[in-house]
């Protein structure tokens, strides 16, 4: 039987006749050659790669005998997509209509085995020369619109048109090869193909429509059925090839190996000489890699090269040698006669030697300083506790820079706290500025508690020359203090009215410009007395006998100090740090520490049995040596709250003017609310205080005078003692408001121990 393609874009049809029995790859009679029965295209094929391949060598410049080779045999998996463009395939002698469409597309799947071999070429390149064999099945197909009468009933049917082809073919592949690092490699080569043999089969079937019956009365629905052989193929067929693929050793000498690859080709010549089909190929194999070791000798050469650094040191003492830096290559020669590698190594010690040390002998003396201007031997320390009551008054004033109605940041900084979690409570343990900077919180806090009650802000300028008639920067500043508790505590604005004036009703002095500093403010007052009521705190202090340690630190040394320090601690182990000194050259001759000044170290000896400390120093040339530790231990004692019946308490009256010792209705009020607990103490001491404005003798009487007022209106019976003095105020004068709680009386009042 003879199959005819019909090729739309040729004027005859081409014809592929299987006529030859013997010799499967042409149309004559062929003669055997070197390679058995090949015919004489094929021969020739071979022997061309083979050529060519050791052709390359030869130009590769590289003796055979020095050459690496490998082996490998593999199986393989592949899936072809095909591109064919022919007209509708039919029989002879059965009658279908022409050009019924074109093939266009298709597929077919495959088993193949391959033998290769590699020889290399350098380092990372080989030259290889694959053998394979390719069974692949496959089908092309298209569709065909027809016209069925039906009952007498025109109808649209469709015929598929299938071509069903089984490829069988062998490949001679020359490639290149360029190993990757991590075992794996590239692949790039042309594949020779020789088809050994094409069978295909051609069949016409209804597709639709369903339930047609011919005259007589058979269903069948295949209409045509042929098979042929492919006859006019192209002997070779040639193709790309480009692969990726990995090599792993089986065995430690790597001459046994597993060899996986997938490579891609494509036709670059058409699989019939007279119409156009291609195809794409991806392929998946999987083999065993045979590489024989060589026979050349290797000879191995280790240049080692070292380099070492001295130095010394002083802070080591024994000798130590580390290698900073090592580098190393690997040279490589190759001949007929041997195989040459050198390894170049090149090392770089530093070795460290110790340094004779200086003589360096650190001491510390510790002595106590008596009240009598003696010393003595520290050996054991008297720590008493005091927790103390203390009643302190809200200083009503927020103070503002000059010419400006910004709320300073020292009130601000404070309102971070939120008002559902704010309370005076929190207020324990705190420092008296510490207290005041919380004002716009306490008052805040107290105007969300009383709802009825009212605060009236009033703003004030200092009368100097940039402020001075400006009622408007007042307004500002009351104004500024109305929006940070409308925003912060949610205070409705209408409980908050505002005021303004030049200067305070109680102005401070115009011609100091501490006193115009205190005039610039905003001062708050309220129909409710609890608004701004004293706040209780609980403070402790602490009380060191003897009171203060002296430290003489020496050192007995033949080179220069760089740097010293005095630690003492606390604790297992000296653990907990109490206090530490430092400093740079040569050491002082003495230090003083007033223990019961340092209220932070004396909450870390709570509880402690012992004290130690040690002197450190550093000589110029790094050497470091420590004194031997001295010791001190502890006896503790406490003054405390008893059955809540508080053994201490103190009061604080302020709103003094400046230069002014009389007092206010409102004083007079707070002094009568606490006389009933002052009747209650064993000793009362009532002190004056002022700033620093006037002169110390000027400052003293003026206190004076303030706390005899004080004492003259408690008028307190003969049988409890009652101490007036002047004393110091405890607050810095830098602050307006530090200056205006120096103007103070506070009434300690103690009920022994």
């Amino acid at each position: 039987m003879k199959a005819v393609f019909k090729i739309p874009s040729r004027s005859r049809p081409l014809t592929l006749v299987g006529k030859c029995s013997n010799h499967i790859f042409c149309n004559e009679d062929c003669s055997l050659s070197i390679f058995g029965s090949m015919c004489p295209r094929l021969s020739t094929a071979v022997l061309s790669c083979i050529f060519l391949t050791f052709n390359l060598l030869d130009a590769a410049g590289t003796d055979s005998s020095a050459l690496s080779w490998r082996y490998s045999l593999s199986a393989a998996l592949s899936y072809s997509s095909h591109s064919p463009a022919f007209g509708t395939f039919v029989d002879e002698g059965i009658e279908l209509p022409a050009e019924a469409g074109i093939f266009d597309s298709g597929d077919d799947t495959g088993l193949g085995l391959f033998f290769d071999g590699a020889a290399q070429l350098h380092d990372r390149l080989w030259l290889g020369l694959a053998l394979d064999f390719r069974n692949a099945d496959g089908d092309i197909s298209t569709t065909e619109e027809k016209t069925y009468i039906i009952q007498g009933v025109p109808t649209s049917g469709v015929n598929n048109h299938t071509v069903s082809f089984t490829i069988r073919s062998l490949g001679l592949t020359p490639s290149l090869s360029y190993d990757l690092p991590g075992s794996l490699y590239l692949r790039a080569g042309l594949r020779l193909a020789f088809v050994i043999d094409a069978p295909f089969t051609q069949r016409e079937t209804i597709q639709s429509p369903e339930g047609l019956e011919f005259p007589n009365g058979s269903s069948r629905r295949v209409l045509s059925e042929a098979s042929a052989g492919f006859d006019d193929v192209q002997i070779p067929g040639v193709a790309a090839l480009l692969g990726l693929g990995v090599h792993l050793p089986l065995n430690e000498a790597g001459s046994l190996g597993l060899r996986g690859e997938m490579h891609y080709q494509t036709d670059l010549t058409s699989i019939t000489h007279d119409v156009e089909w291609k195809a794409a190929t991806l392929a998946l194999a999987l083999g065993i890699t045979i590489t024989p070791t060589t026979s050349i000798p290797v000879l191995r050469d280790t240049i080692i090269m070292r380099d070492t650094i001295i130095d010394r040191r002083a802070d080591i003492e024994t000798e130590i040698t580390r290698l900073e830096e090592r580098n190393s290559s690997t040279e490589r020669k190759t001949s007929a006669e041997h195989i040459r590698e050198t390894l170049r190594i090149t090392e770089r010690y530093r070795r460290s030697e110790p340094k004779k040390p200086p003589l360096l002998l650190p001491s510390l003396k510790l002595r106590f300083a008596l009240p009598d201007g003696s010393e003595a031997e520290a050996v054991a320390l008297q720590i008493r506790r005091r927790r103390e009551k203390f009643r302190a008054p809200l200083l009503p004033y927020i103070f503002f820079a000059e010419g400006s109605d910004s709320l300073p940041q020292r009130y601000r900084s404070q309102g971070t706290a939120s008002p559902d979690e704010f309370t005076e409570s929190d207020l324990d343990r705190v420092s008296l500025p510490g207290m005041y900077r919380e004002l716009l919180n306490i008052v805040g806090s107290r105007l969300r508690q009383r709802p009825g009650a009212t605060l009236v802000i009033t703003g004030c300028n200092d009368g100097g020359l940039s402020e001075a008639g400006d009622s408007a920067l007042s307004q500002r500043r009351a104004a500024a203090v109305r929006d940070f508790l409308r925003d912060h505590w949610q205070i409705n604005p209408e409980r908050m009215p505002l005021r303004s004036r030049l200067l305070p009703e109680r102005a401070s002095s115009l011609r100091h410009a501490s006193g115009r500093a205190e005039n610039r403010r905003a001062e708050l007052s309220s129909d409710d007395s609890a608004i701004l009521a004293p706040v209780r705190l609980q403070l402790t202090s602490f009380e060191a006998n003897p009171p203060e340690l002296l430290l003489y630190p020496e050192v007995l040394t033949t080179s220069l100090l760089s740097h010293w320090s005095i630690a003492v601690t606390a604790g297992d182990a000296s653990t907990r740090l109490i206090q530490r000194w430092e400093g740079v050259g040569s050491l002082p001759p003495l230090l003083r520490w007033s223990i019961a000044e340092d209220s932070s170290a004396m909450r870390l000896v709570q509880g402690e049995e012992r004290m130690q400390s040690f002197l450190t120093v550093q000589d110029t040339a790094g050497f470091i040596a420590i004194s031997d530790t001295g010791s001190i231990r502890f006896r503790h004692s406490q003054r405390d709250v008893a059955a809540d019946v508080e053994l201490r308490e103190r009061y604080s009256l302020l709103f003094f003017g400046f230069d002014d010792a009389d007092l206010r209705t409102d004083q007079q009020d707070y002094l009568q609310s606490i006389r009933p607990a002052l009747l209650q103490a064993d000793s009362i001491v009532i002190s004056g205080t002022t700033d620093n404005s006037g002169s110390v003798s000027y400052n003293r009487a003026l206190a004076l005078q303030r706390a005899e007022n004080v004492a003259d209106l408690l008028g307190l019976p003969s049988s409890i003692p009652v101490s007036i003095k002047a004393a110091n105020g405890s607050l810095s004068n830098e602050l307006p408001e530090g200056r205006c709680y120096n103007r103070s009386v506070s009434i300690l009042v103690d009920r022994g121990d």
